[in-house]
């Protein structure tokens, strides 16, 4: 296309991105704007994955952003309290419809939906 990028829009429910490590960064992070940058990283870095995973690579830079996201929720897995997010967010990858991302998408959390 001729320099414009085609996003588009989704839904993540109950996502899972914060390992320990992240976890504790996120935690001690003040600013807003870096705790959603940090989340858009992930959520690129989860997207790599999954598409890594299927055999899917891409030629150009896939690019995350978070356009809204309710407040975080606990939820425990396997034992471990963890905190879940439901955002909408853009990207300029084309995801097929109720796939998962980040930890434990092969039980639920983590589901995207077209929006």
């Amino acid at each position: 296309m001729s320099g414009m990028e085609v996003r588009q829009s989704y839904k993540i429910d109950r996502w899972l991105p914060l390992n320990s490590d992240n976890y504790r960064r996120y935690q001690h992070t003040d600013s807003i704007v870096e705790r959603v940058t940090m989340l858009e990283r992930i959520l690129t870095g989860n997207i790599l994955s999954m598409t890594r995973c299927v055999g899917v690579f891409f030629e150009d830079k896939v690019r995350c952003t978070l356009t809204s996201m309710r407040p975080s929720e606990l939820t425990r897995y396997k034992g471990v309290e963890l905190m879940a997010f439901t955002a909408d967010f853009s990207c300029n990858v084309d995801l097929p419809e109720n796939i998962g991302l980040g930890k434990a998408a092969s039980v639920g959390y983590g589901t995207i939906t077209k929006r």
